[in-house]
């Protein structure tokens, strides 16, 4: 088995990350590409009743079809998996990260109670194989959020 371990930022405001290649003599050639995971969730409103979801995801790109794919998050600069912090200077917004679209389970390593993210992949043309591994948002509603840009900087640890 192989790992890549790349730093991402999962940010309140979108931005592009480069896809970064890993390889091993024996194991399939793949790259991985965190541009999609940059969720941007917008503008909170405090007020609101309701969740401000997002969602992006992480791609694993091989040489070889079937190959399976283990995604790791990290705490994020907040230090925390429950919940995870952004920062906007001073200022904390708490969010949090899954690897379910209901957002039951929190995307982390496997420790804690998180639950690391999971993919195989399959065909995509060209010769190429892609797991494509969701990573699906949440701020939670009536936060106390001060006016501000919010982010937040998440390793991602990809093995296959």
């Amino acid at each position: 088995m192989s790992g890549l371990r790349l730093g991402a930022w999962l940010l309140a405001v979108g931005g592009l990350v480069p896809a970064l290649p890993a390889q091993a003599a024996s194991d399939p050639v793949c790259r991985v590409d965190i541009s999609g995971a940059q969720i941007a969730f917008g503008t909170y409103d405090p007020l609101s009743s309701l969740p401000l979801d997002a969602a992006g995801a992480i791609d694993v790109v091989c040489d070889k079809n079937n190959v399976v794919v283990r995604v790791e998050l990290d705490r994020g600069d907040g230090g925390s998996y429950l919940p995870r912090q952004m920062r906007s200077g001073a200022q904390t917004l708490a969010y949090n990260l899954y690897v379910d679209s209901a957002r039951s389970s929190v995307f982390g390593d496997g420790a804690g109670g998180t639950q690391a993210g999971m993919g195989i992949t399959s065909a995509i043309g060209g010769g190429e194989f892609r797991a494509r591994v969701p990573v699906y948002g949440r701020i939670a509603p009536g936060l106390d959020a001060a006016f501000g840009s919010y982010s937040d900087h998440i390793n991602v640890t990809v093995a296959f």
